[in-house]
């Protein structure tokens, strides 16, 4: 059965540095489809250095960069798109506000992290994302 699957490239922090969703109709369909053209795309942009090679909230290099791959409760991408949507939205406003300085010490961030989660809350009126089932 197809459903939506999601791969991100993630810091040893879990940061996501970047992510993709597709349908696949099993692991190792979504391996193909979903996850290697992630990586390959990684890969590109920091060979071109469209993509700083570290992660812009703890500094982690991207060499310690793990990718993952994960099922999600949707059957389609049509289906998905609003909350996919609405979860690009809310990074776009963190990357906007915190930037991107590999200088910045670890721990530094989270703070400003959890802040910023909670005005977003409650100037859009989400609830908690914690066990949203992506």
């Amino acid at each position: 059965m197809t459903h939506v699957w999601i791969t991100q490239c993630l810091c040893p922090q879990r940061h996501c540095i970047r992510a993709t969703a597709g349908e696949a109709e099993s692991r190792d369909v979504a391996e193909v489809k979903v996850a290697a053209p992630l990586h390959d795309q990684v890969a590109e942009l920091l060979a071109t250095r469209e993509l700083n090679p570290w992660c812009g909230l703890c500094g982690a290099r991207a060499g310690t960069w793990t990718y993952e791959l994960a099922r999600t409760r949707w059957r389609t991408m049509a289906e998905a798109m609003p909350e996919l949507k609405q979860l690009e939205a809310e990074q776009a406003v963190a990357r906007a506000v915190l930037g991107d300085r590999p200088e910045r010490p670890n721990g530094y961030v989270l703070p400003v992290v959890f802040t910023l989660g909670v005005a977003l809350c409650c100037l859009f009126g989400g609830g908690a994302r914690r066990g949203n089932g992506l």
